[in-house]
């Protein structure tokens, strides 16, 4: 560990991002933990300011104290994935630093760790911590073409969110969070209203876009947990209920229905197990293709008018995707459900890694999409 080497002006600190990236204890009770920044790559090249590294003996009352840099001076770690300690106290820290490069492991026994001059070793002379290093230089000009590329072609569902994510998990925390886990949803006039629970079994509504009401399903009413039931309920489809779905080659046992929509004329559209879309009409069935990399169809809402239908699907240990069809533009894959917050409001984060249910809304200005996961989410688009 070392002091850090160069002039802060060269990096354009005038909007670095500072962040804590990664937290372990040591077997003395002693808080661990890196502080990574970066530069304002906006209107620069990006550059990796080398992370701090930091104990704090918060249990005892101490303050934060800077122990140097993190690394080697020929190998410094810049961006911190990931701090763990082990409990014969070797801190070992993933860096990601070096631009193009693969990710390196820095491990540190805390046994020898002089605590008293840490900030006395050797200035880093590692190059890729120079912003002027030619190598450097062209590895940040490749990953600045990388980084706007991927501005330009966002993997994400583009459409505008209607309210903030609804995070049933927080409602359920501490001691629920698991249960937050989406089962099911429907639209009751302008409410949305739901089941949720892996234990324990709960019922919620939302209203204008916020949480209105959660409570244990058994509390109910009678009533109230059969229209409940009922709005949830998906249906269970056997391989006779379609006949010459499509399917992949070698997987034709797969061509099975998971969900399907309602369309005018008596038509419907039908997605299987496999996670194929088809067109099922009299006169027979149209393969669609595949909106989604991998899995199942979950489910498909088609707006009041069958003009267009929504789905999402995709495997459990996967990501899901957002799709549309409609008969003039056909089948078109919308993107992951993700969104990456603003500066002023980070309740916007989320970013659904299995969502089973969706619904469009009665007057077909609003989709809903939850989340069967441990951290429950129901997302309101606005889509009309």
């Amino acid at each position: 560990m070392g002091p850090y080497l160069g002039d802060a002006d060269r990096y354009s600190p005038r909007e670095n991002r500072n962040g804590v990236f990664g937290m372990a204890f040591d077997s003395k009770g002693v808080l661990w933990y890196c502080v990574s920044s970066l530069n304002n790559y906006m209107e620069n090249l990006e550059y990796g300011i080398p992370s701090g590294l930091y104990r704090w003996d918060i249990m005892r009352g101490g303050k934060p104290e800077f122990m140097g840099c993190v690394g080697t001076p020929e190998r410094a770690g810049a961006w911190i994935s990931e701090v763990g300690c082990t409990s014969d106290d070797i801190l070992y820290i993933t860096s990601t630093n070096h631009m193009l490069d693969g990710p390196q492991l820095i491990g540190v026994d805390l046994k020898l760790f002089d605590t008293a001059k840490a900030c006395t070793g050797p200035l880093i002379t590692d190059p890729w911590c120079d912003p002027d290093d030619p190598g450097y230089q062209a590895d940040a000009r490749a990953n600045k073409v990388e980084e706007e590329c991927l501005g330009a072609n966002p993997p994400d569902a583009q459409l505008p969110l209607a309210a903030k994510p609804v995070l049933l998990w927080r409602a359920l925390a501490p001691d629920h969070i698991p249960d937050s886990t989406v089962k099911g949803l429907f639209w009751d006039g302008g409410k949305i209203c739901g089941i949720c629970g892996e234990k324990a079994k709960y019922a919620f509504t939302i209203e204008d876009g916020k949480l209105a009401s959660l409570c244990a399903f058994a509390d109910l009413p009678a009533e109230e947990q059969a229209k409940f039931e009922a709005g949830c309920a998906k249906k269970c489809f056997t391989k006779d209920d379609f006949t010459d779905l499509p399917y992949v080659p070698g997987r034709q046992y797969k061509a099975v229905a998971s969900a399907e929509a309602d369309l005018p004329g008596g038509k419907k559209l039908v997605g299987t197990i496999d996670g194929l879309l088809a067109l099922v009409t009299e006169d027979g069935v149209c393969a669609l293709g595949a909106p989604c990399a991998n899995g199942p169809i979950h489910a498909l809402s088609a707006t009041p008018d069958g003009s267009r239908v929504y789905g999402v699907g995709g495997d459990e240990e996967d990501v899901a995707t957002l799709f549309t069809w409609d008969a003039k533009r056909g089948l078109r894959p919308l993107g992951y459900m993700a969104f990456g917050g603003t500066k002023d409001d980070q309740d916007y984060v989320f970013r659904l890694t299995y969502a089973t249910s969706l619904a469009v809304s009665p007057d077909g200005k609003y989709l809903a999409v939850a989340s069967n996961e441990r951290l429950g989410t129901v997302v309101i688009y606005r889509i009309g």
